[in-house]
Formats: C-alpha cells, sequence, structure tokens
C-alpha cells in the first residue's frame, strides 16, 4: 500500500494516498441516487468505519479537488484491488441522504466494494475533511461531529446482524 507519513504531529502513523484521487477512473464522483436495498453477503473481509468527504488543494489558484477517502475506506479499496475477484471486500459505514453521500455511496459500489452494509442516517451527514500543504507538508483540518458514521455503534444489534 502506498503511504506517506502523517503530518498531523502523531508519530508512526501513515496515510494511505486517496483512491478517489490517485486513480484517475475514481477521481471524478457522479451524483447518483441512493443503493439498493439488499440481505447482507457473507463476507470474509468486511473494512469498517467512517468515510468521508476529502479536500485538496487542486492548483494554486485556490481551487479544491473533492475526492472520498478515510482510512478504513483506502483500507478496502487497496484491499480490493489485491484480493482474487472471487474474494468480496465489503464496506460498512453509515451515510447521510444528501448528493455528497449518493456520490460516495456510488464511489464505494464503483470500486467494487460490497455496499449492502452501508446505512443511511436521515438526520446526519458524511464527515469532510480538507488537506493543508505548506512546503511538502500536510495538515488536516476536520468537520465530523455530527457525522452520520458517529451513530455506527449506536443500534448493538444492527451492528452484530452486519458482522455475522
Amino acid at each position: 500500500m502506498l503511504a506517506r507519513p502523517d503530518r498531523s504531529g502523531q508519530a508512526g502513523r501513515t496515510r494511505a494516498r486517496n483512491p478517489s484521487v490517485q486513480d484517475p477512473r475514481h477521481a471524478a464522483a457522479t451524483l447518483s441516487p441512493g443503493l439498493p436495498v439488499t440481505a447482507p453477503s457473507p463476507l470474509r473481509v468486511l473494512s469498517i468505519g467512517e468515510a468521508m468527504v476529502e479536500l485538496s488543494p487542486a492548483d494554486e489558484g485556490g481551487l479544491w479537488r473533492l475526492g472520498f477517502a478515510g482510512d478504513t475506506l483506502n483500507t478496502a479499496w487497496y484491499l480490493r484491488r489485491l484480493l482474487p475477484p472471487d474474494q468480496p471486500v465489503g464496506y460498512l459505514t453509515r451515510l447521510g441522504r444528501s448528493r455528497f453521500s449518493d456520490a460516495l455511496a456510488a464511489f464505494i459500489a464503483q470500486a467494487g466494494l460490497v455496499t449492502d452494509r452501508i446505512t443511511r442516517d436521515a438526520d446526519r451527514e458524511v464527515g469532510l475533511y480538507a488537506i493543508h500543504l505548506d512546503g511538502g507538508e500536510r495538515s488536516f483540518s476536520y468537520w465530523r461531529d455530527n457525522s452520520a458514521a458517529r451513530r455506527l455503534a449506536d443500534d448493538a444489534g444492527a451492528l452484530a446482524a452486519s458482522l455475522s
């Protein structure tokens, strides 16, 4: 996995490069309707966590590039590419109902990840973070206190069912 040291001051941590920006096939997410509701499929690999909207500097003119990332999403994205096609890789998260959530759900599905463990929250949205560059050093600003993924474990029964 391609990784860079995290410049946020947390020693020993690495951050995977954002697959939605790194792979040109996924650089421009489309705004599409939500995911179909289906019964969970059996999985041997399931990544669990918060997927977020990522803003990264596009150029020196102050424009930003929109992508999707998060440690657990990046892990699932790379595993999908490394494992054989007959080995499903699933992703469990919670999204909102906005166009950003729809675009993120479409990105996850287009990446070939199993999406039947993604739920939607009518009251919350996806988290957002921005990458800041200063002389090659990266730092991050986060807006995720009210993200839908913060409610992943609120329903212990549903979470347990997702893990079976």
